[in-house]
């Protein structure tokens, strides 16, 4: 499990269970995508030198394996990343960033699709190929014979 989802946890242990198995399964990339970063981005800031120490510690907690109880595994990534002690106040930023983004961490999964044309298929089976098609198709087409 990531770290990121870790901190679910230990924020909302009885209401964690499915966001968390999806924190820990999503990528980076694709957290930064669904969830407002920015917020977080700005209230951590302050505790690093750099944006991209800031950067890096967020795409760390994210993807990062736990080893041990959460607190110190962010403990120890900080100290990596900055040189650093963790200062007290950053487990409280970031246990408030995860509360105000319940609904979201919750909805990560909720994928909306929209379609201006075409065919929208759920799921297939065949016993041989199965060939998508947009448009007309039409497997023998009329000859014209002008």
């Amino acid at each position: 499990m990531s770290l990121l989802s870790e901190l679910w946890n230990f924020l909302d242990a009885e209401k964690a269970g499915i966001a968390s198995k999806v924190l820990a399964s999503a990528s980076y990339d694709f957290l930064k995508k669904r969830l407002n970063f920015s917020s977080l981005k700005e209230k951590i800031g302050a505790f690093f030198r750099k944006p991209a120490e800031a950067e890096k510690f967020l795409e760390q907690v994210c993807t990062r394996q736990v080893t041990n109880d959460v607190t110190s595994d962010v403990s120890k990534l900080y100290k990596e990343i900055t040189g650093n002690a963790i200062p007290e106040n950053l487990m409280p930023f970031l246990k408030e960033w995860l509360s105000e983004n319940a609904v979201e961490i919750q909805n990560i999964n909720t994928v909306t699709i929209s379609q201006s044309s075409g065919i929208n298929i759920g799921v297939q089976s065949a016993a041989r190929d199965i060939i998508n098609v947009q448009g007309d198709y039409n497997v023998n087409p009329k000859v014209n014979e002008d």
